[in-house]
């Protein structure tokens, strides 16, 4: 591990009486998978919204590459080295597996180069098709996004998130509907791209096994608050942790 990439100093934010998050802290460092865990509504995906700019914390920061973010639009967060995949996937349904991945490489070069060479389109494709290549979609990018099943879908939403070489990448949910069986691949090939990359990875995941067996830190959200953080062993050890979490969660 290396660099931090991604922090969340105390983040705060209500909605009406409703606190989704109360003073929320989140550290990510280069090459880590760091995944999150808690009951429905403790503010998981609040924390992702929160992250990206989707929503401005009433008080707290968010900080990527040492740089203070919390007043970013979500689009300059993209620019400077963010992704984000959501709980449904996010593919174009008339387009190729392969043109799915290729708007999104274009989309995001664009960003920094808004006027890029004819060459660049090499580019673009060679890096489309290695990312279809690490994900194993090389025999299924000419098919339309619609007569792929489920998993297959799941690991087209991990290649466009990953495109661009981004800094940090959070996954929500990224297995849900799958197996333990299907997930564990799917995880192994996320560890691999983030080692290769040099990425930090935050993943949402009810699957605690999963996490337990694959994350280098886990954090733990309750009522809006990080009640633990750390080695996950040690995580799930505490006192605490079982009480908030595993009493309400035996899913």
């Amino acid at each position: 591990m290396s660099a931090t990439v991604l922090e969340v100093r105390s983040a705060t934010l209500a909605f009406g009486g409703l606190v989704a998050l109360d003073g929320a802290s989140l550290q990510v460092a280069r090459q880590e998978l760091h995944g999150i865990i808690g009951p429905n509504g403790a503010g998981k995906t609040t924390m992702f919204d929160v992250i990206t700019g989707v929503y401005q914390p009433a008080k707290g920061s968010v900080w990527l590459n040492g740089q203070d973010v919390t007043r970013w639009a979500p689009h300059r967060r993209t620019r400077a080295g963010m992704g984000r995949s959501f709980q449904t996937v996010g593919l174009a349904p008339g387009l190729t597996a392969r043109d799915n991945v290729l708007a999104t490489v274009e989309a995001l070069e664009r960003v920094h180069v808004p006027f890029p060479r004819a060459s660049a389109t090499r580019r673009r494709r060679a890096e489309a098709d290695e990312l279809l290549a690490f994900f194993g979609l090389q025999e299924v990018a000419a098919t339309q996004v619609t007569d792929l099943p489920l998993g297959t879908t799941k690991l087209l939403e991990l290649a466009k998130v990953f495109a661009g070489h981004p800094a940090v990448v959070l996954l929500d949910e990224p297995f849900a509907g799958l197996t333990t069986d299907e997930a564990e691949p799917r995880v192994d090939l996320i560890v691999e791209r983030s080692r290769q990359e040099g990425t930090g990875v935050v993943i949402i995941e009810h699957d605690v096994d999963l996490l337990m067996r694959s994350c280098d830190v886990l954090s733990v959200l309750e009522a809006g608050r990080v009640v633990a953080a750390g080695k996950p062993g040690e995580v799930m050890a505490d006192a605490a942790v079982r009480e908030a979490y595993l009493g309400d969660a035996g899913e």
